[in-house]
């Protein structure tokens, strides 16, 4: 639950900056009266995100045990790593010009004075949020169940309506660059986690070879089943019981995007079209 809670809620939060931007320059432009349109879009492509999770989440829980479901939740896994990388350090970039390009695309459509070409924009940012999220809750089926996937995505959703809300409203400066930059590096534990939890899908269908299947097992003290060791497994990819592949995986993959990730600073643009640095 707490897994789903942070990725629905950094998603959420990303998507919402992006419709902010886009209603930033309708205002910018005395354009207000478009904005039903943007959460047209918004809305639609939220509903279709929520439907297609849930009906993915359908099919991993009704899969069969067997070789199928180990190299179903393995690639499906290794997907979420990669494509999760990626989204990270393009943000951490400051989007390529996110602002600039929005504001462009915004231009565009008022320019071609359609009906829905406003909403298709608003439809598409979102969606590709959505997509984005659907993934990485794919990696984190092993850690919840479907009711909890269920549970912390809509308490993740409503965080992220809040901290959308906030952020354009308050008259106050808000570190957004902070909370990017935070919820950024727990992702990259995250993947780091289900970068091994991949290996270990592989392990077992007999992909890949386990090395030594065993090097420590600490369940005695911390079982994936306590509490505290859920919490740990969900948000740091704790495994009891780990084979050499998986954590010379988890520490390569975490050495390398850490080192990465950090020693170039972080640019987040701002609805206005500034830039926001980390520190």
């Amino acid at each position: 639950m707490l897994a789903t809670l942070i990725v629905t809620l950094r998603e959420g939060v990303e998507a919402a900056l992006i419709i902010g931007i886009i209603l930033s320059y309708l205002h910018k432009i005395g354009l207000e009266r478009e904005g039903r349109k943007v959460w047209l879009g918004t809305a639609l492509a939220t509903v279709l995100s929520i439907v297609g999770g849930f009906g993915v989440f359908l099919i991993m829980g009704t899969t069969t045990e067997g070789l199928f479901q180990q190299l179903l939740e393995g690639f499906a896994m290794l997907t979420a790593v990669i494509v999760l990388t990626y989204m990270v350090f393009w943000m951490h970039g400051g989007g390529k010009g996110m602002t600039a390009s929005i504001n462009a695309k915004v231009q565009a459509a008022v320019s071609s004075s359609s009906v829905t070409a406003l909403a298709v924009l608003a439809f598409v940012s979102v969606l590709r949020e959505g997509v984005e999220t659907v993934l990485f809750l794919i990696g984190t089926t092993s850690s919840s169940t479907p009711g909890e996937a269920l549970a912390g995505g809509l308490l993740g959703l409503i965080m992220a309506v809040v901290v959308g809300y906030v952020v354009f409203k308050s008259s106050r400066k808000v570190n957004i660059a902070a909370f990017f930059k935070w919820t950024s590096v727990l992702l990259l534990f995250m993947a780091a986690g289900m970068l091994s939890n991949a290996i270990g899908e592989f392990h077992e269908a007999n992909l890949l070879p386990p090395i030594a299947k065993r090097i420590w097992d600490t369940s005695g003290f911390l079982s994936e089943d306590d509490f505290f060791g859920g919490i740990m497994m969900a948000l740091f990819g704790y495994n009891s019981s780990p084979s050499l592949f998986q954590v010379i995986s988890y520490v390569s993959y975490l050495a390398g995007t850490m080192y990465m990730f950090f020693r170039t600073p972080q640019k987040i643009h701002s609805t206005n079209g500034g830039t926001q640095h980390a520190e």
